[in-house]
């Protein structure tokens, strides 16, 4: 995924912040806010959003935060991960994909910030995030297909918890190439996650937004047909 030099020199600013801020907060606090001013060229209420670029031949989950550097400057930081295994089947009442995600293969560019994901989302209690739909009767899954977009129904477990959610899917591309791709919107608190924070939330503040996007190509969920 690409950075922008901006979004590099944010992050060597947080860095910066976190080494400095430490003791005498109010002799340093003003000095501080105007260094980063010059590095990052802020200016009030400037907003950087990252968008999400995914691979057209590749499964992929990535997660998108929103956060405030100095309280005048917001961004959405973006983990990506292309490293997930989806799979699809019938049962009795519907089709149902799954998705096994590796937390620790989430990628947002820094490598810190990856290593702090991977212990928000407790990848030491379970390493992956396993997403999976409640069956899809035929019926609307070829609706889905036909019309292009659909609402689907799906469990996400994480740390051994389990979350559901409703999400509207689109799908994108000719059969035979197509994917599936949506959003679920939630929060840390509905996960029951601690937001990160840099210098006690001063520096760098977490919004409790937190959105999971997830792409699953064709090749990964079509369920051969048998002769």
């Amino acid at each position: 995924m690409n950075l922008n030099n901006k979004n590099i020199n944010a992050f060597k600013c947080e860095l910066f912040l976190e080494s400095k801020i430490e003791g005498n907060i109010e002799s340093k606090i003003g000095a501080v806010f105007f260094l980063c001013f010059v590095i990052l060229g802020f200016l009030p209420n400037q907003a950087r959003a990252e968008s999400i670029s995914w691979r057209a031949d590749k499964s992929c989950v990535a997660w998108q935060a929103r956060k405030t550097l100095l309280l005048v400057s917001s961004s959405e930081p973006v983990g990506m991960n292309c490293n997930v295994q989806v799979s699809s089947s019938l049962s009795k009442t519907g089709r149902i994909v799954r998705a096994l995600v590796p937390i620790k293969d989430f990628d947002s560019g820094e490598t810190e910030r990856d290593v702090d994901v991977q212990k928000i989302l407790k990848a030491e209690t379970q390493p992956n995030l396993e997403i999976e739909t409640l069956p899809i009767p035929t019926g609307a899954w070829e609706k889905i297909l036909k019309e292009k977009s659909g609402m689907i129904k799906l469990n996400l477990k994480m740390a051994g918890q389990d979350f559901s959610f409703e999400t509207f899917v689109t799908i994108d591309g000719q059969p035979g190439h197509r994917s599936a791709s949506g959003t679920i919107a939630t929060t840390f608190t509905e996960f029951m996650l601690k937001r990160p924070k840099l210098a006690g939330g001063l520096v760098s503040n977490v919004k409790d937004d937190l959105r999971l996007h997830f792409q699953f190509v064709e090749m990964d969920w079509a369920i051969p047909t048998t002769k």
